[in-house]
């Protein structure tokens, strides 16, 4: 399952449909693991031991995304940070991103939300779940899905640029998994849990980017 651990509560949960449907979800993607190993080729032990093989793969090269109504427009940096994120990946990647607004149409790659208890585990920082297969391996639409509470909480004490800092990596390190990215123990924003004050894990290092070129 592709979370990030932290704290949570306040904004409206799923729906029990929408939560079982994740559910539902998330325990088919070993299927698409054993079956992307087995059917594409080169996947093997010359990739990175916590993630041999891509969770998943992207549909396209480009990335449009859009925002769920949960993603307030104001403050402007609700949105930016993700928009920042997609730009971060066109920047550093073979990606390009498109700008879908709030028009979240069944087509859309990325689509951000965001939550305050992610699959009832007030645990949960961040949650990624492929909500439409093209096939075994490829997904068609991802979601997005983070706590602003939880991260808020678990960076209590540690002021307000470690909550930024947090918010950013937890963004990328979802937007990784749509495109191929597991976790690892690296030091870049696809390693698990709050960070420190350091400007590495808002990126992903040159082993992940090679990954997400390479798929």
């Amino acid at each position: 399952m592709l979370t990030e651990p932290g704290r949570c509560a306040t904004l409206p949960p799923m729906t029990a449909s929408e939560s079982a449907a994740v559910s539902l979800r998330s325990r088919l993607i070993p299927v698409g693991l054993v079956i992307t190993a087995a059917l594409i080729p080169g996947f093997g032990t010359d990739r990175a031991a916590a993630s041999p093989f891509p969770l998943r793969l992207a549909d396209s090269l480009t990335h449009d995304f859009c925002f769920d109504a949960s993603v307030p427009a104001s403050p402007s940096v609700e949105r930016q940070r993700m928009r920042d994120a997609l730009s971060y990946l066109d920047d550093a990647t073979d990606f390009s991103d498109l700008d879908g607004g709030t028009s979240c149409t069944s087509t859309r790659d990325v689509v951000f939300f965001y939550q305050s208890v992610i699959l009832n585990d007030p645990n949960v920082r961040g949650y990624a779940p492929c909500w439409t297969w093209i096939n075994s391996w490829v997904c068609g639409q991802a979601w997005v899905i983070v706590s602003p509470v939880a991260i808020s909480a678990q960076s209590y004490g540690y002021g307000q640029l470690n909550y930024e800092i947090n918010m950013v990596k937890t963004i990328r390190h979802e937007v990784g998994h749509t495109v191929g990215l597991f976790h690892d123990y690296a030091d870049d924003c696809m390693i698990s849990g709050r960070v420190p004050d350091d400007f590495k894990y808002m990126v992903y290092n040159s082993h992940n980017i090679a990954h997400i070129n390479e798929y």
